[in-house]
């Protein structure tokens, strides 16, 4: 039928008789039918970040579908804790904020709560970190049914110490509101 497709920008992909050029068929569009050029990952089941033109590449498309997934398990504003690696804090975790993402090299850009760049504490120290150093925030609540005083030795527990959390075990609740607890290895995992 007689202008069939019109609406919606005419026969945009249909080779015209007259035009026959190698990059195929050029018509003028509006702006508002374009979108980014998004890619597919089968192996997440998501859609991932859009690449420039001829970038599409597999290394710059896994490299983008792990900025996605990132981008997702720590938007800027998240609420982390960051793992220590320097002697005398090794293993324990901090906590602190995503400032800041970037798709290379350590991509999580980290304000922490307890860690001050000058003696004074008035500039909150910000540092780059490696995904595989940062982990999200736990709840501010136990789940339902946890309670101090039944808690079974050898049960794996966070404590909180000189503004950290360490992972350590519970070797037995003592009477009242103490308990016994030993510090977890940090190279063991």
């Amino acid at each position: 039928e007689e202008g069939e497709g019109e609406e919606d920008g005419g026969d945009l992909g249909r080779e015209s008789e007259e035009e026959d050029d190698a990059d195929g068929v050029e018509q003028l569009v509006s702006l508002a039918r374009l979108r980014p050029g998004w890619e597919w990952s089968r192996a997440r089941r998501c859609w991932i970040g859009w690449l420039p033109p001829n970038k599409k590449n597999p290394k710059e498309v896994k490299a983008a579908e792990d900025f996605t997934v990132l981008e997702r398990l720590f938007p800027v504003g998240c609420r982390v804790e960051v793992m220590q690696r320097e002697a005398g804090y090794n293993g324990s975790w901090y906590t602190g904020t995503v400032t800041g993402l970037e798709q290379s090299g350590a991509p999580l850009f980290v304000e922490y709560d307890d860690f001050f760049e000058d003696d004074a504490q008035t500039k909150r120290l910000a540092e780059w970190q490696r995904e595989k150093h940062v982990r999200p925030a736990p709840p501010d609540t136990p789940p339902a049914g946890w309670a101090h005083a039944s808690l079974p030795a050898g049960e794996a527990l966070d404590l909180r110490y000189d503004d950290g959390w360490w992972e350590v075990e519970l070797t037995h609740v003592l009477s009242g509101e103490e308990a016994n607890a030993a510090l977890a290895d940090p190279t063991a995992a």
